[in-house]
């Protein structure tokens, strides 16, 4: 029995120091140069882009540095773009758009 209490203690401070190098770890982990970063808090965005006047904001979301807005078409209810902006810069990286567009 005492043999198992000392096995099952040294287990258990093994346990903590993987989770503690772990926690380490990733917090002195450099972002690569591919991954931006994002503006600093209250710092306005230099995003300029004009939005077609018949189409509508239908859906957005911001994820790993990138606003991504997805577009619907009031004239065309099948047509719709996704447009895919960096944060950091502004500048649009990336653009999807359906058939009908």
């Amino acid at each position: 029995m005492k043999w198992i209490v000392i096995g099952l203690g040294v287990l258990l401070v093994a346990g903590f120091a993987v989770v503690i190098a772990t926690i380490v770890m990733r917090a002195s982990t450099v972002r690569g140069a591919d991954s931006p970063a994002a503006p600093a808090e209250g710092v306005p965005l230099p995003l300029a882009y004009e939005l077609p006047e018949e189409a509508r904001i239908a859906r957005y979301e911001t994820s790993r540095g990138y606003l991504i807005l997805e577009l619907a078409f009031v004239d065309q209810p099948r047509r719709t773009e996704i447009l895919v902006f960096e944060l950091a810069t502004g500048r649009q990286v990336g653009r999807i758009a359906t058939p009908d567009s």
